[in-house]
């Protein structure tokens, strides 16, 4: 477990599992195997920041212009959704102009145990495509 999660192969659930994760470096495309389960819809939705985002978006500072970590803005490209699929056996060819990717993977089933209103349950892959 604790070699596994030094490479990155794990992955985050809140009770969506994946049944495998494939990533050839060489193509820089994602295959996600998801565990499906009666009247359960899944839907994927990859996630990443283009190489251009704006570096120099606006820090947040009080009234003597002190920076404010708690309020920190960030551009709007980091972290954006870059497409969404359905289905159990999906796949995504991350794009060139793209510093990484990752899955959010929701499932139309609620959380058992929820952490706020209306949660469903998910899964979150590692970031793929920032090794060179």
């Amino acid at each position: 477990l604790i070699n596994a999660m030094a490479r990155g192969n794990f992955y985050s659930s809140s009770g969506v599992t994946l049944n495998q994760i494939d990533y050839d470096l060489a193509t820089r495309k994602i295959r996600l195997q998801i565990a499906a389960e009666n009247g359960v819809e899944l839907t994927t939705q990859w996630v990443g920041t283009p190489h251009d985002y704006d570096r120099t978006w606006p820090k947040e500072v009080d009234d003597a212009g002190n920076r404010l970590t708690v309020k920190q803005r960030y551009c709007p490209k980091i972290g954006s959704v870059l497409a969404t699929q359905t289905g159990t056996e999906i796949e995504f060819q991350i794009p060139d102009d793209a510093l990484y990717v990752r899955a959010i993977i929701t499932s139309s089933k609620p959380h058992p145990d929820p952490s706020f209103e209306n949660q469903f349950e998910q899964a979150w892959t590692q970031p793929f495509g920032w090794e060179k």
